[in-house]
């Protein structure tokens, strides 16, 4: 159920300069699972080159489109950041339950609800918002006895932070994208006016439809064909008109949030999406290829994948990226010559 790439996503040149491996997350358990094979075999096997020509990283053996299939729809059909933005999770009472439910899987020696409870104890902790030096002197050792399955440290910790969970930061999981500071540069980028068509593929949560309906634009979400990513409409506002990608219309900006990353045809992606929309808003990590990938990751840009986009597709950038705060993120917005 694996198969090998035999080219470059994007610009369809075989040349490699650089393996690249992947990182351990939720989805390379996953992946072992379905295909009956070791995680650590995985993380091996379905390694990442550089592109010699283009930069892109991508990876050199994925899983079929069945195995995928069964990723997106039976094991993890949702986002949980999806989940997580529309949910009530960042909150004292969810950090207490888990402390507990951790707790118990610990003592019951349960290693596979343990690491998942940790992912989810690890999203509240990195989404609080605070400089407090004590906070951060306590979130420190609490990671590490997380690691350390300190049942005894993690309780009188878990405790002492509790205090710190109130509004979640921007740009985290509870938060999405949407805020006035990724607006205002996007419409400085642009110059956009009211009645603009606003237009959004990918996960509807992330973005920032509110902020687009604020100022007076018409919101509309595009559903791409692609097997290889979540079936996330989840609780999208019955206002927002839904397209298909073949309907015609053409937008005055396309948002592709964390979303390039799963596209296993970049070359046609890029072709299709250039037909439709004047400006091109893309948000993701600019690896480099000191970085170890996501193992559910087909491919990354790096930054100087976005100068090959320039020569060949003339898509221009249009102000310096906006770094998302603190996280790895950056929003970059291409100038379309449609």
């Amino acid at each position: 159920m694996l198969i090998t790439i035999k080219n470059c996503p994007l610009c369809k040149s075989v040349g490699i300069k650089k393996i690249i491996y992947n990182q351990k997350n939720v989805y390379s358990h996953l992946i072992g699972k379905i295909l009956g094979i070791e995680e650590s075999t995985i993380l091996r096997k379905l390694y990442n080159v550089e592109c010699s020509k283009c930069s892109t990283i991508y990876k050199k053996r994925w899983i079929n489109i069945k195995a995928n299939k069964l990723l997106y729809n039976k094991y993890m059909p949702i986002h949980p950041a999806c989940i997580n933005k529309n949910s009530k999770k960042f909150s004292k009472k969810e950090f207490l339950n888990l402390l507990k439910k951790l707790m118990y899987n610990i003592k019951n020696l349960n290693v596979e609800n343990r690491d998942k409870i940790k992912r989810e104890i690890k999203k509240i902790l990195n989404a609080i918002d605070t400089k407090s030096n004590f906070f951060l002197k306590t979130k420190k050792r609490f990671l590490y006895q997380l690691e350390k399955n300190k049942i005894k440290e993690i309780d009188t910790d878990g405790k002492k932070i509790l205090k710190f969970i109130k509004n979640p930061k921007n740009y985290s999981q509870f938060a999405g994208y949407g805020n006035k500071e990724i607006w205002n540069y996007l419409i400085k980028s642009t110059n956009l006016k009211k009645n603009s068509n606003y237009a959004e593929l990918g996960c509807p949560s992330w973005g920032m439809f509110e902020q687009s309906k604020k100022y007076g634009f018409k919101n509309y979400f595009i559903k791409y064909e692609n097997s290889y990513f979540f079936n996330c409409i989840y609780k999208l506002n019955k206002k927002i008109k839904i397209e298909k990608f073949s309907s015609g219309k053409t937008y005055d900006f396309l948002g592709i949030y964390n979303y390039i990353d799963h596209i296993v045809d970049t070359q046609k992606f890029i072709k299709n999406i250039k037909k439709i929309s004047k400006f091109i808003g893309i948000i993701t990590t600019p690896y480099s290829s000191s970085h170890k990938i996501d193992c559910q990751h087909f491919m990354s840009f790096q930054k100087k994948t976005f100068s090959y986009l320039k020569k060949e597709y003339n898509l221009t950038l249009c102000n310096r990226p906006f770094k998302l705060d603190k996280t790895n993120n950056y929003f970059y917005i291409l100038k379309n010559d449609i």
